[in-house]
């Protein structure tokens, strides 16, 4: 019982248990006042027939051809019927009796547990007499305030009943071994699923991701193990992501580690003793330990934004303030890159936050000021569309295949691998974009831009 499939099993058994008790108490109790309504009926015929009878022979001119005739009476209806029948007075104290030579028989009965009279003028009840048990007792009127009774003990219903009590033990042990069996096939089908549910649960204990189940048995089982077979592949997929990661910053890592050492190395061996090149190493160690600092705040950046401790604004946001802020602060490094930076006047009006929003759109148009050839252009616009607003950064670079879309804001992805990470960044830009961009209830893809290249689209609901 402290198992499923024992739980089911006697469950099973103790509800066909229980169905066979009701069935067979409700079909007893039926059978029994249906039994006795019928002997009630077909006595009360005889006694009311009898009773016609004895009301005639009173009315013969001697009384002792009545005494006679209704001795006779009493003994033939008596012996055909197989009842005892008496004549009581209105007290219910015998007068008469139809046991041999009319005596032997002179107690009272309840004649006031007999009732109303029915419609054929007989009162009927069934009561418990001492040394006989439930009898049935019927009475028919006759003059001068007596009454002819009949008594029938109910043998016959009780030993109908050892045979229909040996019925229910008969069928109730039939229904339990019936339920036993469904009971175990049905534990089967329940717990089987759930066995292998249990043994994949060890197996992914055990490390090994992405271990898949049947999706089999009952709708619930089914959903458990559809759900089960989603989260062994979640995990399978964080734990190849979080080994890529841990490969990718290890890469990103080594280069300027790798410089900085070897340029100290340099500085303080004595390899190098001019002073215009000592100046020349020490900037480069510099500029790499700027790049590990760099590093080092976007991931703490990117950890903040996975954790949930960076708090998002909500509120109208000035597009106006936000196509300044881009002007000014990347004007001058696309003249310097021959590329012409175009922000129209931004249109609608996003909800959100203006300091974060302004960091996705710097990040977008970075990354197309970074990927555009010379000569180039990086378009910035905004409108409302589809009940949303929409910041769209678009370039004339080489554009993102279709099959790649999505693969650009996983972390560290960069299309160009050949890249340096001074001229591609670090692959964390977009990434860092689209969870900023989901805090804030909206989200962002990818398409084909109208100037041949890529278009970045940013929506955000409007406020």
């Amino acid at each position: 019982m402290r198992t499923l499939a024992g739980r089911v099993r006697w469950t099973t058994v103790g509800v066909a248990a229980l169905g066979v008790v009701v069935v067979f108490g409700v079909f007893y109790f039926a059978w029994r006042a249906y039994t006795v309504r019928n002997a009630s009926d077909e006595l009360a015929r005889q006694v009311g027939l009898i009773a016609k009878g004895l009301q005639a022979a009173e009315r013969l001119p001697t009384a002792q051809a009545t005494s006679e005739l209704r001795s006779r009476l009493f003994r033939a209806e008596a012996g055909l019927i197989n009842v005892r029948l008496v004549v009581t007075d209105a007290d219910g104290r015998v007068l008469d009796s139809s046991a041999a030579n009319g005596t032997g028989e002179r107690r009272q009965y309840p004649l006031t547990a007999l009732g109303a009279v029915r419609a054929d003028g007989t009162r009927r009840a069934v009561v418990l007499v001492p040394a006989v048990g439930q009898t049935l007792l019927v009475a028919a009127p006759l003059p001068d305030d007596r009454e002819l009774v009949a008594i029938q003990p109910l043998r016959d219903i009780r030993r109908a009943r050892v045979g229909i009590l040996g019925l229910l033990g008969l069928s109730a042990f039939a229904a339990l071994v019936v339920a036993w069996i469904v009971g175990s096939l049905l534990a089967r089908r329940v717990t089987d699923p759930l066995r292998r549910l249990e043994h994949a649960a060890e197996t992914l204990g055990r490390g090994e991701w992405g271990h898949q189940v049947p999706v089999e048995g009952e709708d619930e089982v089914a959903s458990l193990a559809r759900s089960f077979n989603a989260m062994s592949a979640r995990l399978a997929a964080a734990y190849e992501a979080q080994a890529a990661f841990v490969g990718d910053v290890s890469h990103e890592l080594r280069t300027p580690i790798t410089s900085i050492q070897g340029f100290a190395r340099a500085l303080t061996d004595g390899t190098v003793t001019d002073p215009e090149q000592e100046r020349r190493y020490l900037g480069v160690i510099r500029d790499e330990a700027g790049r590990l600092g760099d590093l080092a705040r976007t991931l703490l950046s990117l950890a903040d934004l996975d954790a949930g401790a960076v708090e998002m604004e909500r509120r109208p946001v000035d597009v106006n303030d936000l196509a300044e802020a881009l002007r000014s602060r990347y004007a001058s490094s696309a003249a310097e890159a021959g590329l012409d930076l175009r922000v129209e006047p931004l249109a609608g009006q996003p909800l959100g936050d203006p300091a974060r929003l302004l960091q996705v759109a710097s990040a977008l148009v970075d990354n197309a000021l970074a990927y555009t050839p010379s000569p180039g252009t990086v378009l910035v616009r905004a409108r409302d569309e589809g009940g949303k607003w929409q910041l769209r950064v678009e370039d004339s670079g080489p554009g993102v295949p279709p099959e790649q879309r999505e693969r650009v804001f996983e972390r560290f992805t960069r299309l160009e691998r050949s890249r340096s990470t001074a001229g591609g960044g670090s692959g964390l830009g977009l990434a860092i974009s689209r969870r900023i961009v989901e805090l804030m209830g909206g989200g962002i893809r990818v398409e084909t831009s109208t100037l041949g290249g890529a278009a970045f689209v940013v929506e955000l609901p409007r406020a």
